[in-house]
């Protein structure tokens, strides 16, 4: 991305066919590519084979837009957006009376993320005490257990 910003190869590939058998699922998302715009903004778009939008899709959201701010930390750039594109996206029938639940509930604003002051070099340096998050609020937590 520092060197070749314009690329459309920022792509990471998590699909191991090798590794299938050896998993209890196969990954659901399962690549990323980020798109740097204007030389100055990161987009970083996810592509899911499979989305269970009760229990992973909120995950891969948090997940995703943390990957992004920190690859932008190291590259100098703006993060931007997160693009989802789930594949079979669905809802078990045991999680729709939480995501009823759920939908009653007023959303809070947005939280931001920042990082601590050290110097990142690599995406490795990154600890989980580096990200810091600000204006985090929620709602008590909604059970829901999760679909085999």
């Amino acid at each position: 991305i520092k060197r070749n910003p314009e690329s459309r190869r920022h792509l990471v590939d998590s699909w191991d066919p090798s590794a299938i058998e050896k998993t209890p699922l196969p990954p659901c998302h399962f690549a990323y590519q980020f798109i740097v715009e204007k030389r100055k903004y990161l987009s970083c778009i996810v592509y899911m084979r499979s989305c269970d939008a009760g229990l992973g899709l909120p995950f891969n959201v948090a997940s995703y837009s943390v990957l992004t701010h920190m690859v932008a930390k190291l590259t100098g750039l703006h993060p931007r957006e997160i693009i989802m594109n789930p594949g079979d996206t669905h809802v078990y029938k045991t999680h729709i009376p939480s995501l009823l639940s759920q939908t009653e509930r007023d959303p809070y604003p947005f939280p931001t993320i920042s990082f601590s002051s050290k110097k990142f070099e690599t995406i490795d340096d990154f600890t989980y005490d580096d990200i810091i998050l600000h204006n985090y609020y929620s709602h008590p937590p909604i059970k829901m257990e999760m679909a085999i």
